[in-house]
């Protein structure tokens, strides 16, 4: 992820930037969600506007280990995974989480 820095504000670490008065970000690039979240950390949420504008678009993928000890049934887990993410998609949770 690429975070543009506040004015102001140099090479810091963007969770502790909310807790101080600074100017909205530069530039965030990132996933629309990813965006919403890093700003709503950093409280700037109300200072950012997104732009429709695609940079580059690409799947994201979860995986699990095959030595895994702590997922029993890989399988069985990432079908479970799916169907969350459908069903927080279908009725607004997953929008809430960012």
């Amino acid at each position: 992820m690429v975070v543009g820095t506040p004015r102001g504000a140099d090479r810091e670490d963007p969770a502790d930037l909310g807790s101080r008065s600074l100017p909205s970000p530069d530039v965030f690039v990132d996933t629309r969600e990813t965006t919403l979240w890093r700003a709503k950390q950093m409280n700037v949420q109300d200072r950012i506007k997104i732009l429709d504008y695609d940079i580059q678009t690409k799947d994201y993928f979860i995986t699990v280990s095959k030595q895994s000890q702590a997922v029993g049934d890989k399988r069985v887990f990432l079908d479970k995974v799916d169907q969350c993410l459908r069903a927080a998609k279908k009725d607004g949770r997953y929008l809430e989480l960012v």
